[in-house]
């Protein structure tokens, strides 16, 4: 019974919060307990050999991470064409149909409302300090 009301309780607070990842975050932070200052990795094994020695272990991850980036590219299957090419050819393969749902223009305003102003813009090329400044007018 505790357990389902602390649920519920941490439920409502993440729906509270859900378009703002840092408050997200505090959330978790709260949640999750707090790792003591002497726990960390004392060993890592890699292929057939444990690592013990804490800057070699630091050196193997960022030799991991440093290298992610070209290896989860060269897993990407390369598409001819960009996004609104394979738009296009969805709506030829569905007859032109797309079904969209009827927005009011107050749902518009309450999530523009929760843009984040220092954000970068995305791949249309307009900032939302931009669109935050324009959507009142």
């Amino acid at each position: 019974m505790l357990r389902l009301a602390e649920r519920n309780c941490y439920n409502e607070r993440f729906n509270e919060v859900k378009r703002d990842v840092a408050r997200t975050w505090r959330i978790i932070r709260i949640i999750l307990p707090k790792a003591k200052k002497g726990d960390g990795i004392r060993e890592i094994k890699v292929s057939d050999s444990v690592i013990k020695d804490s800057v070699k272990i630091c050196n193997t991850f960022n030799e991991f991470f440093v290298g992610i980036e070209s290896n989860l590219a060269e897993n990407i299957p390369s598409v001819a064409g960009n996004h609104r090419e394979f738009i296009s050819s969805v709506l030829t393969q569905t007859g032109n149909l797309i079904c969209l749902q009827p927005v009011m223009p107050q749902e518009i305003v309450e999530i523009v409302s929760a843009f984040k102003g220092n954000k970068s813009p995305g791949f249309d090329d307009i900032s939302p300090l931009f669109i935050i400044s324009v959507i009142f007018l």
